[in-house]
């Protein structure tokens, strides 16, 4: 593969990799948080050209809701840019929106 077949991607930030492989992992479990973790992870993914794919999941796995909002936390304070910053605030938000067993 040369390097005018690959796709171009976003620069991220180490603290924006991080987050993005933290929400990944809770987004692959089975508790309430999974859903929630998955918009958010969709949320900053929606850039153009994408960030480069998620390689890198936290050790062990078994990541907690409190820590992906540190990571995301993180992020923010690390932002790149304006949109970027919006984006994590975005996808903050949609991770610290509970689902509830009883609706």
């Amino acid at each position: 593969m040369t390097t005018s077949d690959r796709l171009a991607t976003s620069p991220e930030t180490a603290q924006l990799r991080h987050a993005r492989a933290v929400l990944a992992a809770l987004s692959d479990g089975s508790g309430l948080e999974a859903l929630p973790a998955a918009e958010a992870l969709a949320t900053l993914n929606l850039t153009h050209p994408p960030y480069p794919p998620v390689t890198e999941l936290p050790a062990g796995g078994g990541v907690t809701h409190p820590e992906a909002i540190q990571a995301l936390a993180a992020a923010a304070l690390a932002a790149a840019d304006p949109a970027e910053a919006a984006r994590i605030s975005c996808a903050a938000l949609a991770l610290r929106t509970p689902l509830s067993p009883t609706s």
